[in-house]
């Protein structure tokens, strides 16, 4: 999860939610110079993590369903991003981590 010398990850407008699982969302800065906006912090079960943008779509049934934007390309990355950007989303978000 390098990148430039000394860039590190930024959130912006980081704002509180409390919709079920979706307790806040922020805009992310990563070090590449893509900015990811509408990523969201997400708890259940005492459990927090990051979710990344998706789009709603409607089931059969009626129900929603998510279907990811963006991907890691495996699980290793997507490990490290979690631990990276996980404690960053807390303190923007003033949740003790």
């Amino acid at each position: 999860m390098g990148g430039p010398s000394g860039a590190a990850f930024r959130i912006t407008n980081a704002r509180r939610l409390d919709k079920n699982s979706l307790i806040g969302a922020f805009d992310l800065h990563m070090p590449s110079g893509l900015i990811l906006r509408g990523v969201m912090l997400l708890e259940s079960h005492g459990k927090r993590w990051i979710g990344l943008p998706s789009r709603e779509w409607l089931k059969e049934d009626g129900g929603k369903g998510y279907a990811p934007i963006i991907e890691f390309a495996s699980r290793d990355v997507a490990e490290r991003f979690q631990a990276l950007v996980l404690p960053l989303a807390e303190r923007a978000l003033d949740f003790p981590s």
